[in-house]
């Protein structure tokens, strides 16, 4: 059964190839015939006279067939299109490659990617400036890192986000790379050995930002877990969180310059006294 059906397929396939052929070759015998009208009338202005029309209409058939031959065979022996149904990928011709990736244009821009070499170990080198996205896949310790990832994080000139779980790639590219920009390495366990950067969104937030208590609220309900399914129980993380906004608000506003951070929330959440007035006293009066 699917051998048939692959044979119905084939023949389908055939059919509409010859068709195509065909109708490329009409065309193009057309064409001939009308570019074979205006050059024999020209050429049969040269010859005698007794040979002109010979050569007139001679030439205009023989151009016709030309076009037509050269149609359909030119259809008809193109190799086909694979469909794409399941996508339109395809290795690059060597014509491709040397167009698309070696390029002069490519290696004299410097936020050019390197993706690899050409053929030999002394090959041209192949960069990537398109929008596509790149996917190097090799084996454990073949040399994806020296060969691709340092490359690009020691020379490209462009932004990278570059995750990193050894810190093997910060500590030898941190410092080149601070020639194009600031460096900012996200290393809450010191992997890399270099010098840590964060980002704490409670140390900006505005005080006279009209959003200032949305932005506050929205951090709280970020900073509380709220369990999937919980409802008899909800009231206590709503309070949670309605007491970390109200204290955002407090460091916002009221809070010494440096000491306005999360840092310092945790630090009053844990803290015997909270300066909702002045503070809370040790058995939970206010004091007045």
């Amino acid at each position: 059964m699917k051998a048939a059906l692959l044979a119905a397929l084939d023949g389908i396939a055939f059919t509409w190839r010859l068709g195509a052929s065909l109708v490329s070759a009409a065309i193009a015998g057309v064409v001939g015939l009308f570019g074979g009208f205006v050059v024999f009338a020209l050429l049969g202005l040269l010859v005698p006279k007794e040979y002109g029309n010979l050569v007139w209409n001679g030439g205009i058939l023989l151009s016709g067939v030309a076009g037509a031959a050269l149609g359909f065979l030119g259809r008809f022996l193109r190799p086909p299109q694979p469909p794409d149904v399941m996508g339109s990928a395809a290795w690059a011709s060597p014509h491709q490659v040397a167009a698309a990736l070696a390029s002069p244009a490519r290696a004299a821009d410097p936020a050019a990617l390197l993706v690899g070499r050409g053929d030999g170990r002394r090959g041209v080198l192949l960069r990537y400036t398109g929008p596509a996205h790149l996917l190097t896949l090799a084996p454990t310790r073949s040399g994806k890192g020296v060969g691709t990832v340092l490359p690009n994080l020691l020379l490209a000139d462009r932004p990278i986000l570059c995750v990193d779980p050894k810190g093997e790639n910060a500590r030898i590219a941190a410092r080149a790379r601070r020639r194009f920009g600031p460096v900012f390495v996200l290393d809450p366990f010191g992997a890399a050995g270099q010098p840590a950067a964060g980002y704490d969104p409670a140390a900006v937030l505005d005080p006279r930002s009209p959003d200032l208590a949305d932005d506050a609220a929205t951090l709280a309900d970020a900073l509380v877990f709220d369990p999937p399914g919980q409802v008899t129980e909800a009231h206590w993380n709503e309070e949670a969180k309605a007491l970390i906004a109200g204290l955002l608000l407090h460091l916002a506003c009221r809070g010494e310059p440096g000491r306005k951070g999360l840092p310092e929330l945790r630090r009053l959440e844990t803290s015997k006294y909270l300066p909702l007035h002045d503070h809370w006293e040790r058995d939970g009066r206010v004091r007045s």
